[in-house]
């Protein structure tokens, strides 16, 4: 069943209709006959989650806006969170693995699983596309930022979780209790969703203990912060140079990153260039299209 097939809200008429109907059937109107409340988050509609009646608990965002009639109207926001959002493999345990083996696409043989960052699905794309690159996971944080940054990067990388060879394993992480980070006051987006990816990268850990659960980005105060808080953290760089005996034609697809300048870990340009980035998911990089579709300068 696909994630953003929650039945829609009703407008107030609809629900009138609703409780009419209900009254005609001799029963008093309740909750369940077709609405829950005036607000309500979708979610995507190209993920796939175990349909369940098991919601969690939610998450509420409220705010004011003036209308263009001039009436200053509340709006509430709830983002619905479940513990039935499954990590797509057989070795975890039994809450976290699903009853679906239809479901397990991670091969429990794979000497690591990867969790993948906005930046690395923005650019380095041929990378993972090589044929050694396989049982990554990819969060539904990462797509909706890679879908709204850069439309043939996010077709791309559907492309990807769609070939059962890959076996791209994309999780739910912005609905799941576990998985779900609120902003912080004074939070940048992106340092939201840095956080967000590194709270599923340790999940992940947590539900597949005794598998190696890797974080790949290319940003360096990303990677910093990750290790910080133990996470086992590789660049694109340092990620082909562990297959450089059996796959080492991956250093040769690693698109270049150039360095930004004066980030969070200093200077401009100073060091050894990694291919890392100061901040985000901006700049340099793949153009999400595939080599031969590129048009040189």
């Amino acid at each position: 069943t696909p994630l953003g097939s929650f039945s829609p809200i009703p407008t107030g008429r609809e629900r009138e209709s609703e409780s009419e109907r209900a009254r005609e059937k001799g029963r008093s109107p309740k909750e369940g006959d077709g609405y829950t409340h005036a607000t309500h988050a979708r979610a995507p509609a190209d993920l796939l989650l175990r349909p369940s009646n098991k919601m969690s608990s939610n998450a509420s965002k409220s705010f004011v806006k003036k209308t263009k009639a001039g009436h200053i109207m509340k709006v509430v926001r709830e983002h619905y969170l479940r513990d039935d959002i499954y990590v797509g493999c057989e070795l975890a345990a039994p809450e976290h693995r699903g009853p679906d083996p239809g479901a397990w696409k991670l091969d429990p043989s794979a000497a690591r699983y990867v969790v993948i960052d906005t930046n690395v699905a923005l650019h380095q794309l041929d990378l993972l596309a090589h044929a050694a690159v396989t049982d990554v996971v990819v969060l539904s944080v990462v797509l909706e930022e890679c879908k709204a940054r850069s439309k043939p990067s996010y077709e791309r990388l559907r492309g990807l979780c769609q070939d059962p060879a890959k076996r791209f394993f994309v999780f739910a992480n912005e609905h799941h209790r576990d998985t779900y980070v609120k902003a912080t006051p004074g939070e940048s987006p992106n340092d939201r969703n840095d956080r967000a990816i590194r709270v599923a990268t340790q999940f992940y850990a947590r539900a597949l203990p005794g598998k190696r659960v890797v974080l790949l980005t290319n940003d360096r105060g990303n990677q910093r912060r990750a290790k910080e808080e133990g996470i086992d953290a590789l660049s694109v760089r340092q990620f082909a140079a562990e297959h450089a005996g059996s796959a080492p034609e991956l250093a040769d697809v690693v698109a270049a990153a150039p360095l930004d300048q004066g980030g969070e870990d200093g200077g401009a340009g100073g060091g050894e260039d990694d291919g890392m980035m100061d901040g985000g998911s901006g700049g340099g990089g793949s153009s999400g299209l595939p080599p031969s579709k590129r048009v040189k300068a």
